[in-house]
């Protein structure tokens, strides 16, 4: 079987895209290069405006880190009686602005769940903390925390940091036992504890727990 072929079958990628080479070049990595047929139009489009070269971090294969690299299009627009307007393709190998492919971060955010604190998963990852606590934000503005079961909550894991060095911080609150991401806030100290004790109180938590701080 072809290499690329391969790794077509192993990443879901189907037409209208392809896979045009995979290299590795040392400890530099894998680097999967996707080309996407330039005959196809998306409902609505036009025509290709340009191109953006993108470039996304997979999951590492073997020992190496993997990446994935495309030049995607920008259809232009012109919906009837309205301003015409151009839109990047949404590739289905990625959310909408993220630089990871969506199985990096899901597993990312399985490894932040095992070990219950973004610094060390990111150290281990190679990415920066700021990179990770995105991803984590991302997903943890999907559920309230309303949602989730706490009456068994006995040790919760406080991590925080800042989203841009210098500047506004977030703080992730993880049942110490399961590794469930528990709460997600913006800001850090008393303040956001705070909070996080009031909306744990209304869940059944116990008022006094025990805080690991990483």
């Amino acid at each position: 079987m072809e290499t690329t072929k391969f790794f077509e079958q192993i990443l879901g990628i189907t037409s209208p895209y392809q896979i045009i080479e995979v290299r590795q070049t040392g400890s530099d990595g894998i680097h999967i290069e996707i080309s996407i047929d330039s005959t196809y139009l998306p409902m609505g489009a036009e025509g290709i405006h340009d191109y953006e070269k993108r470039t996304w971090r997979h999951l590492d294969l073997f020992q190496y880190p993997c990446y994935i690299h495309c030049r995607v299009p920008k259809y232009k627009y012109r919906p009837s009686g309205k301003k015409g307007f151009v839109k990047t393709l949404e590739v289905p190998w990625s959310r909408k602005n993220s630089g990871f492919s969506l199985l990096f971060e899901q597993s990312a955010i399985h490894l932040v769940k095992l070990y219950g604190t973004v610094a060390k998963v990111a150290r281990q990852l190679n990415i920066l903390p700021q990179r990770l606590w995105n991803i984590v934000h991302f997903y943890a503005s999907k559920y309230e925390l309303s949602c989730v079961d706490m009456s068994k909550v006995k040790r919760i894991g406080l991590d925080e940091t800042s989203q841009k060095k210098g500047h506004s911080y977030v703080s992730c609150f993880l049942d110490m036992d399961t590794g469930q991401l528990l709460y997600i806030e913006e800001g850090k100290g008393a303040e956001v504890v705070d909070k996080f004790s009031q909306q744990a109180q209304k869940q059944g938590i116990i008022p006094v727990l025990r805080l690991n701080c990483d």
